[in-house]
């Protein structure tokens, strides 16, 4: 799992273009909820939890994931 900082790269296309679109359905690149800065992002690629304003916080959210699926 690793710390994900989103883009917003759905911004920098014309209003309504296929692409767009397309960025609008992945939390990393739309262009919605511009507060929400960080996300995570499993090993395989799987986009998992996306609403943390600060790094710090994901780092934590992962600590508790990880610790959590060990076990501890």
């Amino acid at each position: 799992m690793q710390t994900i900082k989103r883009t917003f790269e759905a911004l920098q296309h014309e209003k309504g273009s296929p692409e767009r679109i397309r960025l609008n359905l992945s939390w990393v690149t739309s262009e919605y909820l511009p507060s929400i800065k960080y996300g995570i992002i499993e090993d395989d690629g799987t986009e998992t939890c996306w609403n943390y304003k600060t790094k710090r916080e994901c780092e934590e959210k992962i600590q508790q994931i990880t610790d959590r699926r060990k076990g501890a």
